[in-house]
């Protein structure tokens, strides 16, 4: 995660131009009518300039000279672990790309292996089509609001992952995408896996049947203890936080609590990032 750490320290030290992002926003709609994507960013970002630019994944059977290293790292002890399976870089006139994605190896489940690797490369080679496109849109309509080369400003992409459990019986862990434009974004991927029976982990398998009524009372009264704070805020109404999803994004920490995910803008301001809320059974 080091990357990642390093490409929000250089975002915050580079100066934007001024009346930049109207004046691109302008050209953007100039341009045509915006894809589905660019709407569902703006939803949760409010920014009309928060733009999905740059990312691409590649494997290394596919294109083995463009990745710099591929390398094993064991971090699951005897059952299983979790390998760097692609780790490169790649710099054009649009901005910088660092890529460091996961493969799950030596579960005894290689049907399993083989689904989870591919889900991995699917979906980042997807959003790398799309990112593409953006990034090119995003650089001529910078330049098309009267801006130069000189004041363009590199995108900045960087896909990592982080181990969040590790055991014999579970694997959790995290692909987070950080992208740095006007504005910066990051998006966060979450995979737990039943390393037994081969299926991913859901908040019924792990807390019952009643597990929608335990995250929400449990996630309303730490809501209520962070307000607390006057420097926490979160959105009310409909706007803020009524139940978890179907689909809800949760981890398992090291002591295999469920730890609930929200996105940053989902039930507060952005300038509270992320919301974690830790569940107990």
């Amino acid at each position: 995660m080091k990357n990642l750490r390093r490409a929000r320290e250089r975002y915050d030290q580079t100066p934007t131009p001024p009346l930049l992002a109207g004046r691109v926003e302008n050209a953007l709609n100039a341009t045509g009518p915006k894809p589905r994507r660019q709407l569902v960013w703006l939803r949760y970002t409010a920014l009309a300039t928060a733009f999905l630019c740059g990312v691409f994944v590649l494997s290394v059977n596919l294109s083995p000279a463009f990745a710099s290293s591929v390398y094993a790292i064991p971090v699951l002890g005897e059952v299983a672990r979790v390998v760097t399976f692609t780790e490169y870089s790649h710099q054009d006139d649009s901005g910088l790309i660092s890529v460091k994605l996961p493969a799950l190896q030596n579960t005894g489940n290689t049907r399993l292996e083989r689904r989870i690797n591919r889900e991995i490369q699917q979906k980042m080679n997807a959003r790398a089509d799309e990112a593409r496109s953006w990034a090119r849109s995003y650089k001529d309509s910078f330049l098309a609001a009267g801006f130069t080369e000189e004041e363009y400003r590199p995108v900045e992409t960087v896909i990592d992952y982080e181990i969040e459990y590790s055991g014999p019986d579970r694997v959790s862990f995290m692909i987070v995408q950080y992208t740095s434009c006007i504005n910066y974004q990051e998006e966060h991927f979450y995979y737990n896996i039943d390393l037994e029976s081969g299926e991913e982990l859901t908040l019924k398998d792990l807390l019952g049947k009643h597990y929608r009524e335990i995250c929400d009372e449990q996630i309303r009264r730490q809501i209520e203890e962070r307000k607390k704070d006057p420097q926490n805020s979160y959105f009310d109404g409909d706007m803020g936080f009524t139940s978890i999803r179907a689909d809800q994004p949760f981890y398992l920490n090291e002591k295999q609590q469920v730890v609930v995910v929200f996105a940053k803008y989902a039930i507060a301001p952005g300038y509270m990032g992320v919301q974690e809320f830790v569940i107990e059974p």
